[in-house]
């Protein structure tokens, strides 16, 4: 685990202000800093997995605001090494679909690479698990079936683990990380079903996987035959992604960027139709909190200068970035992964207690959730 700067030190803001640089290209006020202080930015930075993002700011501060030299060469070998292993990702991702595709199947890919297309530079998003969702029961069990060599591990949420090539790839049954009944049953009959491919599945000579009209492709290698679902769904994904983790462990700036650059994109009559979706799951009160995060910290709208919030009363989910870095690693509620299992579902439900007021009800669900598959599994 790297060493926590003060949760509250005040390299926080410029952090934010580096992630803007590097996620909308604009130049905006930096100071000088010292080496001590870009060391913090640095540690921060590899907190919440951006380290490899920020490297495109760079060249977009004067000579005199740069990062001392010994920890430019150190932060861009990094970035180089976040380079490498995105790319043998996106081509384990690219290579799985083409092999599910050959048997009928119709995957699609949440989140991460999908995701990624819209930054200026996306092989610098540092890449986690390749999340992969199947549109039915049928193809999730045949896919599980045509990867059984590589020994999945299943998980109490339903989901299979398992490696390909050495990347980490997660099946999915679900699309979103909701679980209120009536919010389950409503994005069901609404997006995932629309979210499923509706074209014919091609043949092993023919196959050519589509390309989602809402995501732009342009980066040659890098994600442009992954198939993925549309941009407002992967905005309901990526919202009830957060919500799940910021109920739990904690959530990291990785996660929020990719949300401000998905929101960048959309339409503003996407925009308005996001707002309904989550009044129909009554997830409003989550929707105005992440959005105001956003707004006022990771937008592209974002005032020349202006600072974020004020830190020490910030609402979650900014506490929750501050104290919990990349999904709580570096947070009150992290658990050591030798623990028990019992202690790690109690520090979870721990978790969902204190930060319930997110969102009472989804949290409400997400205890119970727990409570029954840790009854299963006693």
């Amino acid at each position: 685990m790297l060493p926590a700067p003060p949760i509250l030190h005040s390299t926080f803001p410029l952090l934010l202000t580096l992630l803007r640089i590097a996620l909308y290209r604009r130049e905006e006020p930096f100071p000088v800093l010292s080496d001590a202080e870009w060391q913090r930015l640095y540690i921060q930075a590899r907190q919440h997995t951006i380290d490899g993002v920020l490297t495109a700011a760079f060249d977009m501060l004067p000579p005199d605001r740069q990062p001392p030299l010994d920890l430019v060469i150190r932060w861009t070998a990094e970035a180089a090494r976040i380079e490498r292993h995105t790319t043998r990702a996106n081509a384990a991702a690219a290579e799985l679909c083409q092999l599910f595709q050959s048997h009928g199947l119709q995957p699609l890919v949440v989140k991460g690479p999908a995701i990624a297309e819209l930054y200026p530079e996306p092989t610098l998003r540092t890449s986690g698990d390749i999340d992969l969702w199947f549109p039915t029961e049928e193809q999730f069990l045949q896919a599980e079936h045509i990867i059984r060599e590589h020994h999945p591990e299943h998980h109490a949420d339903g989901s299979i683990l398992y490696a390909f090539h050495g990347i980490p790839i997660e099946h999915h049954r679900t699309l979103f990380d909701v679980a209120a009944p009536r919010a389950r049953r409503y994005l069901s009959n609404t997006l995932i079903k629309r979210s499923a491919p509706i074209q014919p599945p091609p043949t092993p000579a023919t196959a050519k996987l589509p390309v989602d009209a809402g995501i732009p492709a342009s980066t040659p290698g890098s994600t442009q035959h992954l198939p993925a679902p549309p941009l407002l769904t992967h905005c309901l994904i990526l919202s009830t992604h957060i919500l799940k983790h910021a109920l739990g462990r904690g959530v990291g700036l990785r996660q929020l960027a990719d949300m401000a650059v998905a929101l960048h994109h959309l339409s503003d009559d996407e925009r308005t139709a996001l707002e309904e979706h989550h009044r129909a799951i009554s997830l409003s009160r989550w929707h105005s909190i992440l959005t105001r995060f956003i707004h006022d910290n990771l937008s592209a709208t974002h005032l020349s200068g202006a600072q974020a919030p004020s830190l020490r009363n910030a609402p979650n989910p900014l506490q929750k970035v501050l104290t919990g870095g990349n999904f709580g690693k570096h947070g009150a509620f992290a658990t050591d992964r030798s623990v028990a299992p019992w202690r790690s579902r109690l520090d979870t439900l721990a978790a969902y207690i204190s930060n319930g007021r997110l969102a009472p009800r989804e949290a409400l669900w997400h205890v119970m959730r727990l409570g029954a598959s840790s009854a299963r599994h006693m």
